[in-house]
């Protein structure tokens, strides 16, 4: 009961601090908005790539890849790309944006299927951000979450997307989430995008893939994201070579949490393709 209670008063709080946000910046946000970003209908907030070259996953070994691939600004992005997703059964990656280069690499892919969920809209260039989450099946089902909270420095919001995939010889199915955590919030703000999320995957039955960029930079951020996860049931991922992570503040951003699964082999790849590392992991369905 005391756990139940500190995540009502963290809501509480956090729609409190929201609230508190949204009057004070209320004439600036609006026009800022106005300016730059525009928040996709529900016809353009998602986007579909590619085709799956599988039906079903296969329990016994599922290699997964997670990374925030910093909008494919680097010029090996491409490259990399390619040769880490190589051998991939699913994709999670954040800060996804559709320009010619991106749109193209998930379009051109034969046996992979890729979501696309927008966060945002860039409006200068029409040009969307968000995550996207990829597989060599395609999925069951997906629903696409964009955070409550918005961000205090630019007042945008970050998503969340879920999706569901089939297990070969197995009635459940595996879920994946895929997060960009809000940034520059309070703790108690990106508690609501965390606790909101954790209510899919509560309700979600078989196992489950929970990772992305957290953007735990703060202490209370960091340690928050652990309790909620511990709490849920969903387990850390160790990974070898985790100083490699994306750090800021000396804290790690880039995490992987997960339930049902057997982890065999995680670790944190090297790559110049982006300013985060990628976290590469091996699962088995329990």
């Amino acid at each position: 009961m005391r756990k139940l209670d500190q995540d009502k008063e963290v809501l509480m709080r956090a729609g409190q601090i929201i609230r508190t946000t949204i009057i004070s910046l209320a004439f600036a946000t609006t026009t800022q908005a106005a300016l730059w970003f525009k928040i996709p209908n529900a016809n353009e907030e998602i986007k579909q790539f590619g085709k799956a070259s599988k039906e079903e996953l296969d329990p016994h070994k599922i290699e997964v890849m997670i990374w925030n691939q910093y909008k494919g600004k680097e010029r090996s992005y491409r490259r990399e790309y390619q040769r880490l997703g190589h051998g991939k059964d699913v994709l999670i990656l954040q800060e996804a944006v559709m320009d010619k280069k991106m749109s193209q690499i998930f379009s051109s892919q034969r046996d992979i299927h890729t979501i696309f969920a927008s966060s945002f809209v860039y409006r200068l260039r029409n040009k969307a951000t968000g995550v996207a989450s990829a597989a060599r099946v395609k999925a069951s089902s997906y629903l696409a979450q964009r955070s409550r909270g918005k961000e205090i420095v630019g007042s945008t919001p970050k998503m969340v997307l879920f999706a569901t995939y089939p297990l070969k010889g197995r009635s459940d199915e595996l879920m994946t989430v895929n997060i960009h955590a809000l940034n520059s919030v309070t703790w108690q703000t990106l508690a609501v995008q965390i606790l909101d999320a954790l209510k899919v995957v509560n309700a979600h039955e078989g196992p489950v893939v929970f990772g992305g960029d957290f953007n735990t930079w703060s202490k209370k951020k960091l340690e928050y994201v652990f309790h909620a996860m511990k709490k849920a049931g969903l387990e850390e991922v160790k990974f070898a070579h985790a100083e490699r992570k994306m750090k800021v503040f000396g804290r790690e951003l880039d995490h992987a949490f997960t339930r049902g699964l057997k982890i065999s082999n995680a670790i944190v790849e090297k790559t110049d393709g982006a300013d985060h590392q990628p976290l590469l992991l091996r699962a088995q369905v329990r």
